[in-house]
């Protein structure tokens, strides 16, 4: 009974709040209308400062991509060997050069005046390749140009400038090059014997008929060859009763400008030559007497004649037939050589030392009908800058690497035949005459007269002999 009444008087107390809900809901609604009337000017003013605020962000933003900021940005800097080489990003919409600067300190507006320009370079470029001439640690600058040519002098750390030094070695900072010292020469038997100090390095010995006092008078030398520098004794076999002085180098350094001349320690101050040797005297030849006339009993029958004997020979006037019955003999009668005879052999020698050329004065080039179906820069290099100014010693040296090189067969003929004229002019006809021998079938015309002035000069040193039959 409690419980009934208890569960009535619960319902009657949830009817009376819902009442009560339902009469306060008309004045709620009516209260948040007012609510709502008040700020409707307040909203849409805010609204408009949002959307000027968008607006003003937006003409900034476009502003400020029209803004120029003239400044590369990104620079690095790597070294390999004696090589630093600067990449970068260029100054976008951007047109003028770019001033690159180098300094042993960091590149500031106090320090640019020191600082060596490097170089110039373009839009677009984004790499350059810096070679200095001496070891060192190095800082760089990048800075664009302005319209007078002067650089915008404006540093910013990693962005156009480098902090921190690039270290480097060139190899060209030498305190002081070997030199070869102790020089002597003096003539031994029939040979000339050249001394000098041990040099760790391959030396080269020279020869001149005047004394070697400048770079040029080494030019016009001629090269004995290239030794090791622990030889410190070679033997030269130069032309008898001419006064040679001599030279020795190192190697590396002859034809460059690096190359120290010190009379009296690599170069001779007199001369040394060979003496003429003494010419045999020619033997007598044993003097036959004529034979008597034989009796009338020892002439032989017609058809059978007597053999020849040395005994029956005549000196004259037909020394080789017999007195007997005038037949052939196959030995000549030995008798001495005339004057006349002995004329006649000086002046076939003089005609044939003369009929062999000279060597060219001037450098031989290929004619444009033997040109490579390609272009080998290296070579061309070495035609125009050492070939071209009779710079033999240098081409030789240049030469000789590209031959080491891995290249085309057609190629290798011709530094074959620019190798052999530096040969020649350098003073080794030898070599060069098997040079020029091994391209003269490609290049025959143009070889010929540099392939006869070698045997001119082989055969004036003495080195070509021929023994007759």
């Amino acid at each position: 009974m409690q419980r009934r009444l208890y569960l009535l008087t619960e319902k009657t107390d949830n009817l009376t709040e819902m009442k009560t809900m339902q009469t306060k809901m008309p004045i709620i609604s009516l209260a948040l209308a007012c609510l709502l009337f008040c700020l409707l000017p307040a909203i849409e003013v805010s609204a408009q400062l949002i959307t000027t605020s968008i607006q003003n962000d937006n003409e900034a933003s476009e502003n400020s991509q029209e803004v120029f900021f003239p400044f590369i940005s990104s620079l690095r800097v790597a070294s390999r060997d004696a090589s630093i080489r600067l990449t970068w990003r260029d100054v976008p919409n951007y047109s003028g050069n770019y001033q690159i600067f180098r300094h042993n300190a960091v590149i500031t507006e106090e320090t640019i005046q020191d600082a060596e320009l490097v170089a110039r370079v373009s839009q677009g470029t984004e790499i350059y390749t810096d070679t200095p001439e001496n070891s060192g640690d190095y800082f760089y600058a990048i800075l664009t140009e302005q319209a007078d040519g002067q650089p915008l002098a404006v540093f910013i750390p990693f962005r156009n400038q480098t902090v921190r030094s690039i270290k480097i070695s060139t190899g060209n900072d030498e305190a002081e090059p070997q030199v070869p010292g102790g020089i002597r020469a003096n003539a031994e038997n029939d040979r000339i014997a050249v001394r000098f100090d041990r040099i760790d390095r391959r030396v080269a010995i020279i020869r001149s008929t005047n004394p070697i006092e400048t770079s040029d008078d080494i030019d016009k030398a001629r090269l004995i060859g290239i030794y090791d520098g622990n030889e410190r004794l070679v033997y030269d076999n130069p032309p008898e009763e001419i006064a040679y002085y001599y030279g020795v180098f190192d190697s590396e350094r002859l034809g460059t400008d690096s190359l120290v001349i010190i009379p009296g320690e690599n170069v001779t101050t007199s001369a040394v030559l060979l003496p003429r040797k003494p010419e045999p005297e020619p033997e007598q030849a044993a003097v036959i007497e004529a034979p008597q006339p034989p009796s009338k009993q020892a002439f032989p029958l017609p058809a059978i004649p007597a053999a020849p004997e040395f005994d029956g020979l005549r000196t004259s006037p037909l020394p080789l037939l017999s007195r007997n019955n005038g037949t052939s003999l196959p030995e000549a009668l030995p008798s001495p050589v005339s004057q006349k005879t002995r004329q006649a052999i000086e002046s076939l020698k003089t005609t044939q030392a003369e009929s062999m050329d000279a060597v060219p004065t001037k450098p031989v080039i290929l004619p444009q009908r033997y040109s490579l179906p390609y272009t080998i820069s290296s070579l061309d290099d070495i035609i125009t800058t050492a070939v071209d100014a009779s710079q033999w010693h240098q081409a030789y040296n240049r030469l000789s690497e590209l031959l080491a090189s891995p290249i085309s067969p057609e190629a290798r003929k011709h530094v074959r035949f620019y190798r052999g004229q530096a040969l020649l002019h350098i003073g080794q006809p030898k070599e060069a005459f098997f040079e020029l021998l091994m391209v003269q079938n490609d290049f025959f015309l143009e070889s010929n007269d540099l392939l006869y002035g070698a045997l001119k000069e082989i055969r004036e040193s003495g080195e070509l002999q021929v023994e007759g039959r």
